[in-house]
């Protein structure tokens, strides 16, 4: 078992980064198989398959690409926020390649919601 558990328990597994950047590069979808709760993997699958944006091009180049540096927030039409966390399976991540931010798993923006990314960038005040 790849999971490292039984064949009917849980377990945990490495993640492979080479399968990881082929589904992150072909604009794909990846889901932890170690888990029997394939929920979240099942609601991104549809929300993409609908249509809805996971993905979240930046207007300029952040300063700093660190967790700490920038902050995700989902709001939904009533104004309430939820803060996203850094995390390539549930929360947010940073493509340099593309200069955007990804959403990933649970933390999938529904119709309506407004997606406001804080991240730091050069000055461009005079010296």
């Amino acid at each position: 078992n790849a999971c490292g558990g039984s064949i009917i328990g849980p377990g945990s597994a490495s993640m492979a980064p080479k399968y990881h950047a082929a589904i992150r590069q072909s604009g794909g979808i990846w889901g932890n198989y170690c888990t029997f709760d394939i929920q979240p993997f099942l609601r991104f699958l549809s929300f993409v398959a609908a249509g809805l944006l996971v993905d979240f091009p930046l207007s300029e180049t952040p300063l700093s690409f660190t967790p700490q540096a920038i902050t995700v927030q989902i709001c939904d039409a009533t104004g309430a926020c939820v803060t996203v966390p850094a995390s390539a399976i549930d929360g947010w991540t940073y493509d340099q390649a593309t200069n955007s931010i990804e959403l990933n798993g649970t933390f999938i923006a529904d119709p309506g919601d407004s997606i406001v990314i804080t991240y730091p960038v050069p000055s461009s005040c005079p010296a």
